[in-house]
């Protein structure tokens, strides 16, 4: 028994349920479901989630923020890279309800919806994104939202967020 726990403390192995295996895609997210997505300690101030724990990608990237799946997943997938374990890391939930709203902008009248979409990899089946669209939708790909969404929407998430690993850096 010593020489394996040997050989895996050097050899990281990735949880079996973790890879696809031909698996289909599951696009039916329901509201009580979780999303954990992965933080430095730095992300978190005061019991806060910053906005730095949740960064929106750039208009020409066509992709949204990736979380894992809490029916697919256990917390700790969402510290697995393509690379290997992030140790140190921490783990944060949100509920898929709080993305179930639309927003307006207040200075452009832009409206947008926001929603998950399961995007699994080959080594990661639960792997999802948070997808924004504006309405009315017009399946351009992600729309980046205007500033003010964005800090809407961060607030959404900071107000449903709950640590779920304690990050040691």
């Amino acid at each position: 028994m010593v020489p394996f726990k040997f050989f895996r403390s050097i050899f990281q192995l990735r949880p079996f349920r973790m890879y696809r295996r031909w698996r289909p895609i599951v696009n039916t997210f329901h509201a009580g479901e979780w999303l954990y997505r992965r933080h430095r300690r730095a992300d978190i101030q005061a019991g806060v989630i910053l906005p730095s724990a949740l960064k929106f990608p750039n208009q020409d990237e066509n992709t949204g923020q990736s979380v894992n799946r809490s029916s697919l997943s256990m917390p700790t997938d969402a510290l697995w890279t393509p690379e290997g374990r992030l140790d140190g890391w921490g783990v944060y939930e949100f509920p898929v309800s709080c993305l179930r709203a639309t927003a307006r902008c207040p200075d452009t009248g832009r409206q947008f919806t926001f929603f998950p979409r399961h995007v699994p990899l080959w080594n990661n089946y639960s792997h999802s994104e948070v997808w924004c669209e504006e309405l009315p939708r017009r399946n351009a790909g992600y729309v980046v939202p205007t500033k003010l969404v964005r800090k809407e929407f961060r607030a959404r998430i900071q107000k449903n967020y709950q640590p779920v690993i304690a990050a040691e850096i």
